[in-house]
C-alpha cells in the first residue's frame, strides 16, 4: 500500500519523493538485517509470546505512523513496523517448522500463496483507500486487520513451553544486525558511492564479521552460527532462494518499465498491472500444488524444475519481446512449484529449537536477492537500455538457482530428539 501512498505522502508532508522513499528502504533494510534476530528471540522466548507481541506491536507503531505530521516522525514508526516485522515472519516460519510434521511443504506453500493474495490485495487496497480519504488511511487500515490476526493467533498458536535458553545473546544480536545493516546498506549504493567509499564499507564490514564470528564461538548459544552453513541443504536453500528473488525482484521492477516505454500514454499502469498478474496470481493459485509436490516427490525436484520453467518464461520474453505475458505466465508456473518446499528444505535441517534462526536467515537471504535484482534493473535498464539483457540476466540467475537447488536433500531427516 505504501508504493501507491508516496506521491500523496508527498503532497501531504510537503517533502520530495526521494526523501520519502526512505519508508520503503529503511523497512527493506531493517527486514534484511533483523530478521536472525527476531527468529532467535523466539526460540529464547517463545514463539507465542513473540508472535503476538509484534502483531501488538505494528499495530501501535501503524496507529503512531496515521497521526504523524511530518516525515521524520512518520519513518520512526515506519521503522517500528519494521522491526515488529521482523519479530513476526522468522517466527511464523518457524511456527509451521515445529507445529507440522509431514507435509511441511504444503504448509509453507499455502502460507506463500496467502502471502502472495496479501501482496496482490495491498495496491488495490491502497489505492482505494488513498483516493477515498488520503495517505493516512493506509496506516490506520492495519489497526483493524491486525486485530483480526491477533484473535487468531490467540485461539490457534500453541502456548509456549519455559525457555531451554533464558540467556539471550545481545552482542551477537546487535553486531549481527549492524553487519547486516551495512551490507545490505552497501548493496543499495552500488551505484550511487564511488569505488572506494564501497571498498572500504565492504573491508569495515569483513573486519566486523571476522572479530563477531571469533566473539561468539566462546558462547554456548551464540546467534552466530556458520556451522549452519555447513550443512549442503541449508546453504543451498539459501542461495537458492537469493538467486530466485534476485531473477523475481528484476522482473517485477522491469516490467513497469518496459511496458512504460511503449504503451500509449495513460495505459501503462493498467497494462503493467495485467502483466504482473500473470507473474504473481499463476504463482499463487499454483503455490498448493507445488507444495504438496514437494511433499510427495521430495524437496529437491520441485525447486529444479520450477527454476527452470522460470528461466524459460524469461527467455520467451528475449525471443518475442511482443510474448511478455506468456513467458510471465510460463514463469508464475515456475514460481508456484518452488515455493513451498524450498522454505521446508531450509528450516529441516535444524532443530525445532533453533528453527526461528533459521527461517530468519532464509528471509535475509530473500531480501538480500531482492536488493541485488533491484540493482540488476537500474544498471541493465539505465538511460533506455534495451530489456533483453536484463530478461537474459533473470534467465541464468534463475539457472543457476536450478543447478544450486541440486545440492537439496531430497528428503528432510527425521527430527532430533530433544536432550
Amino acid at each position: 500500500m505504501i508504493a501507491i501512498a508516496l506521491p500523496d505522502i508527498v503532497r501531504g508532508l510537503g517533502t520530495d519523493l526521494v526523501s520519502a522513499s526512505w519508508l520503503v528502504t529503511l523497512y527493506l533494510i531493517a527486514m534484511a538485517a533483523l530478521q536472525p534476530v527476531g527468529g532467535k528471540l523466539g526460540d529464547t522466548f517463545g514463539r507465542r509470546r513473540l508472535l503476538l507481541g509484534s502483531l501488538a506491536w505494528f499495530a501501535a507503531a501503524s496507529v503512531g505512523a496515521a497521526l504523524s505530521n511530518d516525515l521524520v516522525w512518520l519513518i520512526a514508526f515506519r521503522l517500528q513496523q519494521a522491526l515488529a516485522g521482523a519479530v513476526l515472519m522468522p517466527n511464523a516460519g518457524a511456527l509451521v517448522r515445529t507445529a507440522i510434521g509431514d507435509g511441511r511443504g504444503s504448509a509453507f506453500a499455502l502460507v506463500a500463496a496467502a502471502t502472495g493474495v496479501g501482496a496482490s490485495a495491498g495496491p488495490v487496497l491502497g489505492g482505494v483507500l488513498v483516493a477515498a480519504f488520503d495517505w493516512r488511511a493506509t496506516f490506520a487500515v492495519n489497526v483493524p486487520l491486525v486485530a483480526i490476526a491477533l484473535a487468531l493467533g490467540w485461539v490457534a498458536i500453541p502456548r509456549d513451553a519455559r525457555p531451554r535458553y533464558p540467556r539471550f545473546d545481545v552482542v551477537g544480536a546487535v553486531g549481527l544486525s549492524v553487519i547486516l545493516a551495512g551490507a545490505a546498506w552497501t548493496l543499495s549504493r552500488l551505484r550511487s558511492e564511488s569505488a572506494a567509499v564501497l571498498a572500504a564499507l565492504t573491508g569495515a564490514l569483513v573486519i566486523c564479521a571476522i572479530a563477531l564470528v571469533r566473539y561468539e564461538r566462546a558462547r554456548e548459544d551464540p546467534i552466530v552460527q556458520p556451522r549452519l552453513f555447513r550443512d549442503r541443504t541449508f546453504a543451498a536453500a539459501n542461495g537458492t532462494i537469493a538467486l530466485s528473488n534476485c531473477a523475481m525482484y528484476a522482473t517485477m521492477l522491469a516490467v513497469p518499465v518496459v511496458i512504460a516505454r511503449s504503451a500509449e500514454p495513460g495505459t501503462a499502469a493498467l497494462s503493467s498491472g495485467a502483466a504482473l498478474t500473470a507473474l504473481f496470481a499463476t504463482s499463487v493459485v499454483l503455490s498448493p500444488a507445488g507444495g504438496r509436490l514437494a511433499d510427495r516427490v521430495g524437496r529437491r525436484w520441485p525447486s529444479v524444475g520450477g527454476h527452470v520453467l522460470y528461466a524459460a518464461g524469461a527467455l520467451v520474453v528475449v525471443a518475442a519481446p511482443a510474448a511478455l505475458i506468456p513467458g510471465l505466465l510460463v514463469s508464475g508456473v515456475g514460481l508456484g512449484l518452488l515455493a513451498g518446499g524450498l522454505r521446508a528444505a531450509a528450516v529441516e535441517t535444524v532443530e525445532p529449537e533453533r528453527a526461528g534462526l533459521a527461517s530468519g536467515i532464509f528471509s535475509t537471504s530473500r531480501y538480500a536477492g531482492g536488493i541485488v535484482g533491484a540493482l540488476l534493473v537500474s544498471l541493465l535498464l539505465d538511460q533506455g537500455r534495451d530489456a533483453s539483457s536484463l530478461f537474459v540476466a533473470c534467465a541464468l540467475t534463475a539457472s543457476l538457482a536450478a543447478a544450486l537447488s541440486l545440492l537439496l536433500e531430497d528428503w528432510p531427516a527425521p527430527d532430533p530428539v530433544a536432550l
